[in-house]
């Protein structure tokens, strides 16, 4: 076969993923920021432009390497630091949709992979961050690239070792990374249950990959960024203590398991549900539609869970890594943007389990009734409680009627897996690609598209502001530059307030 005939064959092949990546590109590479963002875009500038230092925040602690070192090259180039940690953004940002992809596709087929690939480029806050001179979303590409690697290494050692040196890249990313290493342990375990065997070489080989990747990047950081382990490990220090200690749960006030039940609530609901597909923390009527159908789609996952499928398992123990930032720290937005593309899986697979009960008819009254209520009960526990802030820590006091509506919504939900549990057995055969359904195959891929729209106009909304004018931060940086004269007075930022 000539070259040119196997060029042909690849793009003929991978067509549609050639297809999604750059339309991602597009939509993020033109409309990056035009200015500085919070304050730790102006710490991450001010490495590239002043050196890296991390004892005097140009990063703060721990450094934040890989992203510091990715942009480097960048701005030697176009000595701006603007552009050169945006583009590293808007990049990454758009090529986690072919490990995404690829991924989806595994798990739930071509169209599914289609369907979700579109979804997450028109994700609100996964847009709006890809043009954000911020570690998120880069930390995102690494951390779905590790995901699909180590998915694969269920069956392939060399996919399992290079999901665990590129997991070790997504921690230098972005550290706050470190407690997706649990989704390591997945393809072990299944190894342990299918083979009867423990693969001891290979978690060593793993083991020693993960260590020679690691020190790659962490000790040029160490020795870039401070006097050496022992300064490091003091700006870590202070890091944790001043800024990360003063949020975790041990802060909560009392009855302290009710008030960390209800941070768990509010904070999941904050990073995966609220702030991800709607953009803000309005809780108008539009907003509330935009949540319905992702919560659905959960609802269906939930129900459809079964601990003997490998899929779900590393679907869910993924998914759970997300109580290390909920626990750890105050609430951002966008500390969830790593744990967007899992949800969204499990959002698409909990939608095909659906399609697949509702063709049986049998009962289809019923389940759709318990779905219904359940999406109803956590919509008005989103629209009644408060919203969650940024850096909240203890949720405010709120109506015993809050609690009691969650409740409500643990209970409706265990009803329904309980009550179709026989069915979805009986379904797990009848996925949406039987033979015989061309036609409402084809209808429902319209209709999914169709249904990512009202995500796309919310996103490019809220994408192009950044690109179309100044930050509020940055303006105020403007002004001062323009009234004062350096000699005259000297502008001071508070890294730990963001003030």
């Amino acid at each position: 076969m000539s070259f040119g005939t196997k060029v042909k064959v690849a793009l003929r092949d991978n067509g549609v993923l050639i297809c999604l990546a750059v339309l991602a590109l597009i939509s993020r590479v033109f409309l990056m920021t035009i200015s500085l963002g919070e304050v730790d875009s102006g710490n991450f500038c001010n490495a590239l432009k002043y050196g890296y230092e991390i004892s005097l925040f140009r990063p703060h602690a721990p450094g934040y390497p890989i992203f510091i070192f990715m942009a480097w090259p960048l701005y030697l180039i176009t000595s701006d630091c603007i552009t050169s940690l945006a583009l590293v953004s808007a990049i990454l940002g758009s090529l986690v949709i072919i490990p995404f992809y690829l991924l989806l596709k595994d798990i739930g087929g071509k169209l599914i992979g289609l369907i979700g690939s579109l979804a997450l480029i028109a994700n609100p806050l996964h847009w709006s961050f890809s043009e954000a001179m911020l570690s998120d979303v880069p930390s995102t590409f690494f951390v779905v690239l590790s995901a699909y690697l180590i998915y694969r290494g269920r069956s392939s050692d060399w996919s399992f070792l290079f999901g665990s040196a590129f997991m070790s890249i997504a921690i230098g990313v972005r550290p706050a990374n470190v407690c997706i290493v649990l989704l390591l342990i997945v393809p072990l375990i299944l190894r342990w249950r299918d083979e009867n065997a423990f693969p001891k070489l290979l978690v060593f080989k793993a083991v020693g990959m993960f260590a020679a990747v690691s020190s790659f990047w962490f000790f040029p950081a160490v020795l870039l960024g401070s006097d050496g382990l022992f300064s490091y490990f003091a700006a870590l220090e202070k890091q944790w203590l001043n800024a990360v200690a003063v949020g975790d749960i041990s802060q909560l006030g009392n009855p302290w398991i009710i008030q960390l039940v209800y941070r768990i609530e509010r904070f999941a609901l904050g990073y995966l549900v609220v702030y991800p597909w709607t953009g803000s923390d309005i809780k108008s009527v539009v907003s509330l539609l935009l949540c319905t159908p992702i919560i659905l789609g959960f609802i269906g996952f939930i129900c459809a869970w079964k601990r003997n499928q490998s899929d779900h398992i590393f679907i869910i123990v993924w998914l759970i890594t997300i109580i290390y930032p909920i626990c750890t720290i105050h609430f951002l937005p966008r500390y969830g943007i790593p744990y967007i593309p899992v949800f969204l899986i499990a959002v698409l697979v909990g939608y095909k389990y659906l399609w697949s009960l509702f063709r049986m008819h049998r009962g289809s009254m019923e389940l759709l009734f318990l779905l219904v209520l359940d999406t109803v009960l956590i919509l008005y526990l989103i629209k009644l409680q408060e919203p969650v802030g940024s850096f909240e820590v203890n949720p405010p006091a709120e109506p015993i009627y809050i609690g009691l509506l969650f409740l409500l919504f643990l209970t409706t939900t265990v009803i329904t897996r309980v009550r179709f549990q026989h069915w979805y057995r009986l379904g797990d055969n009848l996925t949406i690609y039987g033979g015989g359904l061309s036609h409402r195959l084809s209808q429902f891929k319209y209709f999914a598209v169709v249904l990512v729209v009202p995500y796309v106009i919310v996103g490019y909304t809220n994408a192009s502001v950044a690109h179309s004018m100044n930050s509020p931060g940055y303006q105020l940086v403007l002004d001062v530059t323009r009234q004062y004269s350096p000699e005259e007075a000297v502008v001071c930022w508070d890294n730990q307030t963001h003030s």
